[in-house]
């Protein structure tokens, strides 16, 4: 974002318009934050089956407010809530305005800007409704609140004296509606999808998942059709992430969904979401001990991203190499409609754990009986050497190709002479190596072959009972090493070679 690096103060505004299936009217509501120094859209995004689009964009207060302002103006001029149908709750062309503090501003700064806005609505002729922490009364504050009885609901509810809008006027507009404008802490919009078409049981999950409901704290959720899809989808706000993850609230979605009998599909974000979130999940799905959010790349300032140069190189292929980890084939079939699973045995033959994954709705593992395993469920295939390189080789146009990891791990201890007779490294490397001598003769670039690994070490959930190594580690006697049988072998395999290419 550097447009935005000499900024000391930013807010993140995310309108929701009432209108996701003319792509022509939405470019020129967005058109109207181009327009605007001093902001960055970061995402937006259309649902033709909620009709309605949700734009994010983070910049100065003043320039969030006059976009507020500008794209609202658009908005009311294009959108005809007279024919507005979709999937999604909505009261008003302009739908839901949330202002939330990011760097350098107070949530009280953001209810002013609130404020502003829902003043300039009012203006315009849209009843406006305050909500979160702009509300101007307890009863206002939840957004579902404020929208029951939706767009047709409320031309007699806005006539209740409860009802009188914070600003606009006191009857309903018949073709923008009314606008909801707040302030409030991050949100993510979080959908899951799933494999059914009735949209009774999405309803009964999301009834079961939201707080409302006696689920899950800072949860909102709605069970929605998504007719051209013919499935169904829990649609939820996750109002306070750090205390009620994203994992939590899809791990419910998909335990209450399995006393239906039904599948997860998949999930989706709407608009930005915070990297902490996302780091959560990977915490919890790869059990990621003593976690620490500062050991991140980026976080040290180290960028993983393409610059503009990068894209030219990689569009003329110019890589230095391709490196090449091979180890087994993952042998797969057709999806036949289970979860999205990956499952790892890392634990050998002690693991109740099969190895396998379901891709939904993509593939999932199968096993060719014609092909040994080991005990971590992998198949025993040395040929997949050559059938790698050569894919590589002819999909990428010969480039150069290292093999950067190839190895064999097993449980194994020393004679009583202190000597590790591994003939089943020994046989399988140099099965690897001959495929790969293979794919050479046959054209490839193969320029270089590293060994995983040179002696034993830490194997993750293994520890240190799996070994790679040619040489063994006494990890019990002051890490005493001793050659293993494979290292005679290797070494005189090498000599061999330097030999033949003279």
């Amino acid at each position: 974002m550097e447009v935005l690096k000499w900024l000391k103060t930013l807010v993140e505004f995310v309108p929701n318009f009432s209108e996701g299936r003319d792509k022509a009217k939405v470019e020129k509501i967005v058109d109207e934050a181009r327009k605007i120094s001093g902001l960055k859209i970061l995402d937006y995004s259309s649902d033709p089956d909620h009709n309605r689009s949700v734009v994010t964009i983070i910049g100065s207060p003043e320039a969030v407010t006059e976009a507020a302002i500008n794209m609202a103006k658009v908005a009311i001029g294009l959108i005809d809530m007279r024919e507005h149908h979709g999937a999604h709750p909505r009261f008003g062309a302009v739908d839901v305005v949330p202002f939330t503090p990011v760097m350098g501003v107070t949530m009280d700064e953001c209810v002013e800007i609130a404020n502003k806005v829902g003043k300039a609505y009012g203006e315009m002729g849209i009843p406006v409704y305050l909500y979160e922490d702009a509300a101007t009364s307890e009863g206002r504050r939840n957004l579902a609140t404020i929208r029951k009885g939706q767009y047709e609901g409320f031309f007699d509810k806005i006539k209740e004296p409860e009802w009188k809008p914070d600003y606009g006027p006191s009857e309903m507009n018949a073709v923008s509606g009314c606008s909801a404008v707040g302030a409030r802490v991050p949100l993510i919009a979080f959908n899951v999808n799933l494999h059914t078409p009735d949209v009774e049981i999405a309803q009964a999950i999301a009834k079961k998942v939201r707080n409302i409901g006696g689920g899950l704290h800072y949860v909102k959720a709605i069970g929605l059709k998504l007719e051209d899809r013919n499935m169904t989808q829990v649609s939820m706000n996750l109002v306070n992430y750090e205390k009620t993850a994203v994992y939590r609230a899809f791990e419910m979605v998909k335990m209450e969904a399995r006393r239906y009998g039904v599948a997860v599909a998949g999930s989706e974000v709407i608009g930005t979401v915070p990297m902490k979130s996302l780091l959560m999940a990977a915490e919890y799905y790869l059990q990621i001990e003593n976690f620490d959010m500062d050991e991140i790349l980026e976080k040290l300032g180290v960028s993983l991203y393409r610059s503009p140069n990068d894209v030219e190189e990689f569009r003329d292929g110019k890589v230095d190499f391709i490196g090449l980890n091979v180890y087994c084939r993952e042998y797969v079939t057709d999806w036949h409609g289970g979860e999205l699973a990956v499952s790892a045995n890392n634990k050998g033959g002690s693991s109740k754990k099969v190895e396998g994954k379901c891709i939904a709705p993509l593939f999932e593992s199968a096993r060719d009986s014609n092909v040994p395993r080991n005990k971590w469920g992998r198949e025993i295939l040395p040929g997949c050497m050559y059938s790698t390189i050569m894919d590589v080789h002819e999909r990428y146009d010969a480039p150069r190709i290292f093999i950067t990891e190839n190895g064999h791990g097993a449980y194994e201890q020393p004679d009583a002479d202190g000597m590790v007779h591994d003939d089943d490294r020994i046989e399988l490397l140099g099965q690897f190596i001959e495929h790969m001598m293979r794919a050479k003769r046959d054209g490839a670039r193969v320029e270089g072959y590293y060994l995983w690994s040179t002696m034993d070490l830490y194997s993750w959930i293994n520890g240190y009972e799996k070994r790679y190594g040619l040489v063994h580690i006494d990890f019990e006697n002051n890490l005493e090493r001793t050659p293993k049988k494979s290292w005679y072998w290797y070494r005189d395999l090498i000599s061999k070679y330097q030999k033949q290419e003279g």
